[in-house]
């Protein structure tokens, strides 16, 4: 990679309306791109959107490693007093695997329907399955706000707050960062504001399997399966909001005899044109 195709690639951009803020490419764990175009800087701090779901990801990740729940535990042998509110005996039996893999047996993210809600976890225990847990891939923003939920209830603090000690000092992170709520709770799949040199240390942090500075962070066992591609059969899906439209593929999954063949794919689009992009 030059200059020349990197200017070019920005110009690209600028064509299609694709509004950079700062761009980052790292090649063998070091920096060969990293720069910033006017008016941004590399210290502001932007809504992540779906690059907030492995922060949650991993938070459940250390709280498996301290033995505080499993995988394959049940969300609701954390919220058992909601069981009250399931209509579908399907849903009793849904894992945080089930959650984290985005196959919770939900026919459709209903992050939308939990804005406004008094109750947020009445709200989403209330929802009705359309398949076993664990049967179909289904991207949705709302099943990784249910494992933030867990987290913030077995730790006592707001998501950010427990994390910063535990994975974002070590990384370098200065401050606690933002992270919006719903209903008072983290909203766990979107909502993080970080800076790029910030997400920057996060990559690094993954591209080495859960260490960062001769620390290890993550454990490895639990980072292993989650680089693995999966075959679950998948819909994709799109969604349009007030907002943003997104769509969503990922893993290499099954679908109406089609296969889709990146790792994971998450684009957010922003009523200004910006775009943020995982792969």
């Amino acid at each position: 990679m030059n200059a020349q195709r990197t200017v070019s690639f920005l110009r690209k951009c600028r064509e299609h309306n694709i509004n950079i803020h700062t761009l980052t490419v790292v090649k063998n764990y070091l920096p060969i791109v990293r720069l910033a175009l006017r008016p941004y800087e590399r210290t502001d701090r932007v809504q992540l959107y779906s690059l907030s779901k492995p922060f949650t990801s991993l938070a459940f990740g250390i709280l498996c490693e301290q033995g505080s729940i499993g995988l394959d535990d049940t969300l609701l042998s954390v919220f058992p007093e909601y069981e009250r509110y399931v209509r579908d005996d399907r849903k009793k039996h849904v894992t945080f695997r089930n959650l984290l893999t985005m196959s919770s047996g939900h026919g459709k993210c209903h992050m939308g329907e939990l804005y406004g809600e008094a109750d947020v976890l009445k709200a989403y225990f209330s929802f009705p399955a359309e398949r076993d847990p664990g049967s179909e891939f289904l991207y949705s923003t709302s099943a990784t706000m249910m494992v933030a939920a867990a987290v913030e209830r077995l730790t006592r603090q707001p998501l950010n707050e427990w994390l910063y000690p535990r994975l974002f000092r070590p990384l370098g992170i200065s401050e606690i960062p933002e992270w919006d709520t719903v209903g008072g709770i983290c909203q766990g799949g979107t909502g993080l504001r970080l800076c790029a040199d910030e997400l920057e240390r996060f990559a690094a942090l993954l591209a080495g399997r859960g260490s960062y500075c001769g620390q290890q962070i993550i454990p490895r066992d639990y980072l292993r399966p989650l680089q693995q591609i999966r075959s679950i059969p998948h819909r994709c899906t799109q969604r349009t909001t007030g907002r943003q439209d997104t769509v969503i593929s990922s893993g290499k999954m099954t679908a109406a005899g089609s296969e889709v063949t990146a790792h994971t794919v998450s684009c957010a689009w922003s009523s200004r044109g910006a775009a943020t992009i995982l792969l």
